[in-house]
């Protein structure tokens, strides 16, 4: 790509945000003016890239005239009226809201056959949720042997809060450290089955756009899925323990060779079991613990660990090179 591009971020300031920007920078993105935006900035706030400060901007207002690209990192409550504003300006808008239907969830190396749908309508969602973290893994499965049903115990971590969360749970760590009462909410060395406002049927709002995402990332309607989030008092990383019913009975050796040179996918071998201390920061999702449930034919379980912060971010940077290449050009 020969082009620089003008790339607008929105709450760039955030955790995800700011991961972005380092990503954008590391991976030496075609970006000509980047220009950061939120909702309501502090007086004077910034950010950094590529080693200068940027004003951030406020979003209401902002004139995407110029502007070839607006990413909404995952996580963020950007309003459909700043969508709309920077589509009818012709910007394409890589959005990364939760449970967000504005247009076709793709995902690098997993439907990239929606990009006639992005050309028309100037947007693409991403996986936002821990199906960001699936996929990778369970669309070859998918593809190779049929996957009747999907449960899922996702044990995450409070990166998805943001640096509140983050401050947050080391201020509740240091204070039981010191044996002080902790107020509110405790997440300190405890565990939260909760993640997200519950639906009248007691399935969280993360539960359900994990449901949403994997339906139309696998592209098969058919495919019955069973989440459960629970809150974990860790900084960064998730760590999923998922349950497959398969059409096909297969064994170990024959699912790693599936997943053997998947794009950003690790697998481990023997007793080396990954945990989120070897996956915080890293760019991998890293898969262990594969094993026939013998006493159910059909039936797989494997282990999945990775920084969803920084994968969503790749994802989102993955999927904006090959929009602007083919789309833009």
């Amino acid at each position: 790509m020969n082009k620089l591009f003008d790339v607008v971020v929105y709450d760039a300031g955030s955790l995800n945000g700011e991961t972005l920007l380092a990503l954008l920078d590391e991976r030496v993105f075609p970006v000509g003016s980047l220009y950061a935006i939120a909702e309501n900035p502090e007086p004077d706030a910034a950010v950094s890239f590529q080693e200068q400060d940027v004003d951030v901007l406020k979003a209401e207002g902002f004139d995407f005239v110029d502007a070839d690209l607006l990413i909404l990192p995952a996580g963020c409550k950007a309003s459909y009226e700043l969508v709309s504003r920077a589509t009818e300006s012709g910007c394409l808008v890589i959005d990364g809201r939760p449970g967000s239907q504005a247009g076709p969830l793709m995902m690098p190396g997993i439907n990239e056959d929606q990009l006639d749908s992005a050309r028309e309508n100037k947007i693409v969602v991403v996986p936002s949720s821990p199906a960001a973290l699936m996929l990778p893994v369970l669309k070859p499965l998918e593809e190779a042997l049929g996957i009747d049903s999907v449960s899922v115990t996702v044990c995450q971590s409070v990166s998805d809060l943001g640096n509140d969360g983050i401050n947050e749970l080391r201020k509740q760590t240091i204070e039981l450290l010191n044996g002080k009462p902790v107020s509110g909410g405790r997440m300190a060395f405890n565990l939260l089955p909760q993640v997200g406002e519950l639906d009248s049927n007691g399935v969280s709002s993360q539960e359900q756009c994990i449901i949403n995402e994997l339906v139309e990332g696998l592209g098969s309607e058919d495919v019955r899925i069973n989440p459960t989030c629970v809150r974990v008092p860790v900084f960064f990383g998730d760590s999923l323990s998922i349950q497959l019913e398969l059409d096909r009975q297969v064994d170990a050796a024959a699912v790693r060779e599936l997943l053997s040179g998947v794009r950003g996918v690790e697998l481990t071998t023997g007793d080396d079991h990954p945990t989120v201390e070897t996956v915080a920061g890293n760019d991998s999702i890293v898969v262990g613990r594969i094993r026939h449930q013998t006493a159910f034919a059909g039936q797989l379980a494997l282990w999945l660990v990775a920084d969803p912060v920084r994968r969503t971010a790749i994802n989102t940077i993955d999927m904006a090179e090959i929009l602007l290449k083919d789309f833009l050009k």
